[in-house]
């Protein structure tokens, strides 16, 4: 069974009230599976942009089909949203609560909280995504990145 890491990190513009998504997706030893880079408008808090990139995440791996992952971002806020079991009410709650159900489909689903340095490559792809018109899936070998 192949046990995989999803790498997760959104960024945020102010001045265009724009989100970027990163999302990594590596084995064990760390060699790139896939990614996703893509941009969100009308996003108003650097919150929401961490909320939509995690169900980025949890999509592309339903998208995929993968199972045995874990979830990582250094967003301490989205590890703590994921752990609770009780129903989210927040302004990001929807996002949240569709990404939770989207995660019944994943087998040995985990989000863990990573420090900054872990997920630079995650980082950068959401810096990259907050000037993009379309999204990018990366693959290995082949990408439109």
């Amino acid at each position: 069974m192949r046990h995989l890491k999803i790498n997760l990190d959104g960024a945020w513009n102010a001045t265009t009230k724009s989100g970027g998504v990163g999302v990594v997706i590596r084995d064990l030893a760390g060699a790139f599976i896939a990614g996703r880079a893509r941009k969100f408008d009308n996003v108003f808090s650097s919150l929401k942009s961490e909320a939509l990139t995690a169900r980025e995440g949890v999509v592309l791996a339903v998208e995929r089909g993968l199972t045995n992952i874990c979830f990582e971002s250094d967003s301490l806020q989205m590890f703590t949203a994921f752990g609770c079991s009780s129903f989210d009410r927040s302004f990001i709650g929807h996002i949240l609560e569709n990404s939770k159900f989207l995660l019944l489909q994943i087998t040995g689903e985990g989000f863990t909280h990573v420090c900054q340095t872990t997920n630079e490559a995650a980082h950068h792809i959401a810096r990259f995504a907050l000037h993009l018109v379309n999204t990018h899936l990366l693959v290995r070998g082949t990408s439109t990145f």
